[in-house]
């Protein structure tokens, strides 16, 4: 069983809405950008990165990832939320 994913990968859009997070670049694309990223990109997990003054990308460490990466679904059985 699979569930809708929430977020987008990469198109700046979800489901008609304005994309939350990133794929793989380690900051939000699209609402308040510098945001550290919550989503993978097909790797199963994604690297959680700090943002300094000067605007660089500090990577401290690896998280697994919490939703899809532009399937349009995730296992239900992986994951806790339910779309």
């Amino acid at each position: 069983m699979t569930t809708v994913c929430r977020i987008c990968a990469g198109t700046g859009r979800t489901a008609g809405l304005s994309c939350r997070t990133c794929q793989g670049t380690g900051t939000t694309e699209v609402g308040g950008g510098g945001g550290n990223c919550f989503l993978c990109d097909g790797t199963g997990v994604y690297v959680r990165y700090r943002v300094d003054a000067a605007g660089a990308k500090h990577a401290y460490r690896d998280e697994i990832c919490r939703t899809c990466d532009g399937t349009g679904n995730r296992s239900a059985s992986t994951w806790d939320e339910i779309a």
